[in-house]
């Protein structure tokens, strides 16, 4: 084989390899997913976060199964709405929650999954979390609950959640 057919076949491979992993980098960039459409920031995307908000609720997740209401709030705004599963709308403070906390005798929230997504443009976070929680409140009543939420913090701090609900079958 001459210089000139090695040189070729070098080059061929060389761009070959570089136009490979081009295409592998393009392929995992992604910029933005998903697209709000409606409310006050219709037509914003979605992107995942790369901030603390993952860390500071797996953080306040610890603190509600310890039933921890100030370290829970250590990340919370002075109040923070919940929409609950029945529609209403609550706000609900530090001290709620330790009122909450009084009448639970033991509390596991478990996460099966957890996705942090920016709108984009904003400092708003989302956390939608796939959860199982189960109660044995003090006057011996058990609730056993299957949830999606939506935790919202804004600049680093828990503004507001949104759930839904289904059974959760005993053996889960």
């Amino acid at each position: 084989m001459n210089i000139s057919k090695i040189i070729a076949v070098i080059l061929v491979f060389t761009f070959t390899v570089l136009g490979c992993q081009q295409q592998q980098t393009n392929q995992n960039e992604v910029t933005s997913g998903g697209v709000i459409l409606s409310g006050e920031h219709s037509g914003n995307e979605f992107t995942i976060a790369t901030g603390d908000e993952l860390d500071i609720f797996m953080q306040m997740v610890d603190a509600f199964n310890q039933k921890d209401a100030a370290a829970i709030w250590e990340f919370s705004a002075d109040s923070v709405s919940i929409l609950g599963v029945e529609g209403n709308l609550n706000y609900v403070t530090q001290a709620d929650f330790e009122g909450m906390f009084s009448s639970i005798d033991s509390l596991s929230w478990e996460i099966d999954a957890a996705i942090p997504v920016q709108v984009t443009d904003t400092d708003i976070v989302k956390i939608l979390a796939d959860t199982r929680e189960m109660m044995n409140y003090n006057d011996g009543t058990t609730t056993r609950v299957r949830l999606m939420e939506e935790f919202t913090f804004e600049n680093g701090q828990l503004t507001g959640v949104r759930q839904w609900s289904a059974a959760l079958p005993e053996d889960m």
